[in-house]
């Protein structure tokens, strides 16, 4: 029991600086291989000047182009903690589709870099629905960033919104 007790503090006094270390600290090598090189003062998402449009509230209907839509929304009220950012695509007739790979980041615009997520892909539940958990970790202005690519990888559309907890 002793032992065991020696090995873990020994084993948290020699990874929790390496595992706390901010990316600041890495050289712009282990930053690109981590994913954590940005393009654009914390974006990871595309290119640096990257454009992205301004979303509406919550459930509104943002148009994607062939009369496509999405609307979006949490799980929850936002607050700290897990949410799930619940995504929905629809066709023209208002029936619900899944034609695009749907990738976010998010992080808080006050502090750039400091709680980004990274890029990150939605997953698809079998209703057809893109699910993303966002782990809010304290109060403040957060943003998320979508981006709607098509089955080869090339964006079809760009958005941004940002909620304060």
């Amino acid at each position: 029991m002793r032992h065991t007790i020696i090995a873990v503090i020994l084993a948290v006094a020699f990874l929790a600086p390496a595992a706390l270390a901010q990316c600041g600290d890495c050289p712009a090598a282990k930053k690109a291989a981590c994913g954590s090189a940005s393009g654009s003062a914390g974006d990871s998402l595309g290119p640096a000047g990257t454009t992205y449009a301004k979303l509406p509230g919550f459930n509104k209907k943002v148009q994607l182009g062939d009369g496509r839509y999405f609307t979006y929304r949490f799980n929850k009220r936002p607050q700290v903690g897990t949410l799930s950012l619940i995504v929905k695509v629809y066709d023209k007739s208002g029936r619900q589709v899944k034609p695009y790979r749907v990738t976010a980041q998010y992080d808080m615009p006050s502090m750039k870099g400091a709680h980004d997520s990274g890029p990150q892909a939605l997953r698809l539940n079998r209703l057809g629905d893109y699910l993303l958990p966002v782990s809010i970790v304290m109060r403040g202005e957060w943003e998320v960033k979508l981006v709607f690519s098509d089955k080869e990888g090339n964006p079809a559309y760009r958005g941004s919104f940002t909620f304060k907890i």
